[in-house]
């Protein structure tokens, strides 16, 4: 399958989820597979990120990087992302800024979608699963549309210099409290922050060390 042929299937699976458990009630999403960058995700939901002429489009992205898990596991990420979809329609909000799914997100993903839902320390009720009911729907449009088991489409691991530059950094006690503001805000680990401050100050490839106690 190339990209086309798959971008394709998971709007044919939209539309046949979107009528049989919402009556077609959900406003068709742009649906696009791109990398997640730094973000540990399989797919997101971008309400209104789109503009086409005067229609306002969302967006719901499916991780590039994951592309290598079974069918079944990817719709059961696009039921997820559609249940987002169906909150932000009614003007529900179920997620906040560090991805934390409230009990909003539950119900909907239960009731509607048919998904199982557990809850995660950091995430809230941001796990989800097939049911029984989803997963045998999922499995009959699987077989109307002879899907294979998956894509087995897989992401090449770039190889990694051994040897890296180091790039020493005295702070005061101002900058790291500014360091500790912008992992908070930007909802990064402490390396991930590293690489971001790297990155916006177009150093070299390398690490950079925080020589004070963090």
């Amino acid at each position: 399958m190339d990209y086309l042929e798959i971008t394709q299937v998971f709007y044919k699976a939209f539309d046949y989820f979107n009528e049989k458990y919402c009556e077609n009630f959900l406003k068709k999403p742009l649906i696009v597979i791109l990398s997640r960058g730094r973000k540990n995700c399989l797919g997101w939901h971008w309400a209104n990120k789109w503009s086409k002429d005067s229609e306002i489009l969302t967006e719901i992205m499916i991780a590039a990087e994951r592309l290598d898990r079974p069918w079944e596991q990817l719709l059961e990420t696009l039921l997820h992302e559609m249940a987002h979809l169906h909150n932000s329609q009614n003007e529900i909000k179920d997620c906040n800024a560090q991805q934390y799914h409230n009990k909003a997100f539950k119900k909907t993903a239960e009731s509607i979608f048919h998904l199982t839902v557990t809850r995660d320390g950091q995430k809230g009720y941001a796990i989800t699963d097939l049911s029984e009911t989803s997963r045998a729907d999922v499995f009959a449009f699987m077989e109307a549309h002879q899907l294979s088991t998956s894509i087995n489409l897989k992401r090449i691991t770039p190889v990694k210099s051994v040897a890296k530059k180091q790039f020493n950094i005295n702070i005061t006690e101002e900058d790291y409290q500014w360091f500790v503001n912008l992992k908070e805000e930007l909802n990064m680990s402490s390396k991930e922050c590293f690489e971001y401050i790297r990155e916006q100050s177009n150093l070299s490839e390398g690490e950079v060390e925080i020589e004070e106690a963090c």
